[in-house]
């Protein structure tokens, strides 16, 4: 009896699910496996840590099973630990230290998590020192370099590992 370990997202709209053509996690993951095998390279980093981690899920099942427990749903055993290793990975940028690769909108702190992708001026009112009156004075945000593909925080989010044998 063999096992496979799975690596996939919960396939998630970016936006709102009602708009037409809406991107999904799904799609940018095939994406950016693709061009920069995101997941493939964290299985290479990690493949002891992973290995470890399904060795005790096994021993976990076994010892329930043995104390009278029900057997795994043999589909869709849930890896939560594996899952938690990935998003630490990415929050890492293991990828880009590991590939020696740059993703310029991470460098240059892109994100669309905010109205202004890569900061900008925001209107602020203070007052004056000295004579009460109000001014308006302009204030930078400024974003610094962000770990590549944790953009929005979706597609970590999505992410999901299973074994099934």
């Amino acid at each position: 009896m063999s096992s496979v370990l799975h690596l996939g997202v919960v396939n998630v709209a970016y936006v709102d699910s009602e708009e037409k053509d809406a991107t999904t996690t799904g799609q940018v993951a095939e994406i950016l496996e693709d061009k920069y095998h995101v997941m493939r390279v964290f299985v290479e980093n990690h493949e002891e840590e992973i290995a470890d981690i399904v060795a005790k899920r096994y021993l976990s099942m076994i010892n329930t099973m043995a104390n009278g427990g029900p057997k795994p749903d043999r589909q869709n055993i849930p890896m939560d630990k594996v899952d938690s290793a990935f998003r630490d990975y990415l929050g890492a940028d293991e990828w880009q230290k590991t590939s020696g690769q740059t993703i310029e909108a991470a460098k240059s702190g892109v994100s669309h998590r905010f109205k202004s992708i890569k900061g900008g001026t925001l209107p602020a009112k203070s007052i004056a020192a000295g004579n009460g009156k109000a001014v308006s004075m302009v204030l930078k945000a400024s974003r610094g370099p962000r770990p590549a593909f944790v953009d929005s925080g979706l597609y970590s989010a999505a992410f999901r590992s299973w074994l099934t044998f």
